[in-house]
Formats: structure tokens, sequence, C-alpha cells
């Protein structure tokens, strides 16, 4: 087995930097890969340092673009984003400043897109009971409040 390469704490902070600016990271992420090349927690906690003085990690940056990309791409609701931000470790202060940017029409239209995906094209109002449950399980499962999903059928209903 090959030994691990040793890092300075300047060598791996331009490999992280390098690592940072590919794509825009969380600090639980430079943690990880910085300790994954073998430097210790103490190192690792100061290369994270110089990297948020440099300006290469930002937690709302992070916070706003994840929610961002989530929303638009994967098409998530918020109970999902906000697991996958805490799984992160990111502050409930980004995590609440960036669900504030997620425009209401857009989660809307994504709620519909999860609930046609299951149903089709069928009008909503002559849709059997089942068919109905399974589209809002499905849409409950990409992190979409119930409540909201609800008020959503029923305009949708009434526009029918």
């Amino acid at each position: 087995m090959p030994t691990p390469k040793v890092y300075t704490i300047t060598q791996a902070v331009l490999k992280a930097q390098s690592y940072c600016a590919y794509q825009e990271r969380c600090q639980q992420e430079v943690y990880d890969k910085v300790t994954e090349w073998g430097m210790y927690p103490n190192e690792a906690n100061e290369v994270i340092t110089l990297l948020i003085a440099d300006g290469f990690l930002n937690e709302a940056r992070f916070a706003l673009l994840y929610v961002s990309g989530k929303t638009r791409i994967k098409r998530w609701g918020r109970k999902k984003i906000i697991q996958g931000l805490k799984f992160k470790r990111i502050s409930d202060r980004c995590i609440k400043d960036a669900l504030l940017t997620i425009d209401d029409e857009e989660y809307t239209q994504n709620i519909m897109y999860h609930i046609r995906r299951k149903i089709g094209e069928q009008p909503l109002t002559t849709l059997n009971y089942l068919l109905l449950q399974k589209a809002i399980q499905h849409t409950l499962t990409k992190g979409f409040e119930y409540d909201i999903i609800l008020d959503v059928i029923k305009e949708e209903k009434d526009k029918e």
C-alpha cells in the first residue's frame, strides 16, 4: 500500500482553492476532503479559515446556490432542501435566508410538475382517489409540504 502524500498547510490551501474554484463548496465538504488528504483536524480547520479569509468559502453563498440549483434543476421542495443543507451542516440562519429566495410561482409549478409526472394529462377533477394519493405521495417525497400540495391541487381543480 502506498504511503499517503503529506501536505503542508500552504500546499493544502492551494489544492483546496482549486477544489473550491471548480464548484461552490460548503465548509463540511472541504473539511472532509482535507482530512481525506491526511491532514489533522486542527490543520484542516486552519485551511478552512484561510479559505474563508480569501473568499473561497462562504456559507451564505453556498446556501443560496444550493437552494437555487435544487429548486430549478432538481425541482425539490423546501423540506428536502432544508434536510440537504442541514446534512451539510449549514447554519439555520443561512438556511432561512436562502429559503426566502424561492419564488412562490416557481414552487407551485414544481408541485404541479411532480403531480403531472404521476397522473399524466388527465384532468384532476376526473382522477380516482388512489391515483391522486399516489401523485401526492410522490410529491411529498420530493420535499413539498402537504398543505401546500393540497392547496395547489384545489386551485388547479378550480381552473379546470
